[in-house]
């Protein structure tokens, strides 16, 4: 029998490695933003960790929507440029709102998005670089 826990925990392991890959698809370093509630952190923290082991040229920004709504609009259009890929996960409500405006005008076209288990709207910007 599984535990759901660890059946979230290979979930959340295998979409950030994927939203990864998406960003590293390049011989080049590649930079992942995350933006996770506090519940998924742990997780993602250490998919990040395993990944970063991999392949230490790429960059892995984690951010929680507490931390994205406390953002000027400045860093987060920073965050946004710099990102070669972006992973939403569980954002709702007003971080959802703030990362949907953000991403239409501060992610560059080629930024692959992930977004999942948040906001349909969110969601639906989902996109391969």
């Amino acid at each position: 029998m599984h535990h759901a826990g660890s059946c979230l925990t290979r979930l959340g392991r295998q979409v950030f490695a994927l939203a990864c890959a998406l960003g590293a698809a390049s011989a080049s370093a590649a930079t992942l933003l995350g933006i996770v509630t506090e519940r998924a952190a742990p997780t993602v923290v250490e998919a990040a960790h395993r990944h970063l082991s991999a392949h230490p040229q790429d960059r892995i920004e984690l951010r929680t929507p507490a931390q994205l709504m406390a953002a000027s609009d400045r860093q987060v259009a920073q965050w946004l440029g710099r990102a070669d890929s972006v992973l939403a996960v569980s954002v709702f409500g007003d971080p959802a709102r703030r990362l949907k405006d953000a991403l239409a005008r501060h992610a560059r076209p080629q930024t692959a998005i992930l977004a999942m288990n948040g906001e349909a709207s969110l969601s639906l910007m989902s996109r391969d670089g």
